[in-house]
């Protein structure tokens, strides 16, 4: 059997996809399914507004659509790439 440490350093367990609640002292971000929808109602929030303001240049929301998706996968990238260089194995 294989043990998770290499050369002295612990790989960090992969993220739980549920908390037992706040109110057992577990922070919500750090569990995967509050992140996922909190970031969903982020980029639906982020969508609507700049929907809003192409309004007046007679734009429609699909438009606001693709200039938000065309941001999520650079936010991805950064943020992998962020936690590659923190969890190195």
């Amino acid at each position: 059997m294989t043990s998770n440490t290499t050369s002295g350093n612990v790989c960090p367990s992969p993220m739980k996809s549920t908390s037992n609640g706040v109110f057992q002292g577990d922070h919500p971000l750090d569990y995967a399914l509050p992140l996922a929808i909190l970031q969903i109602c982020l980029v639906l929030v982020v969508t609507r507004g700049l929907a809003y303001l192409l309004k007046p240049l007679r734009q429609p929301r699909v438009i606001a659509e693709i200039v938000v998706s065309s941001f999520v996968p650079l936010a991805m990238i950064i943020n992998n790439s962020m936690s590659l260089n923190q969890h190195r194995c």
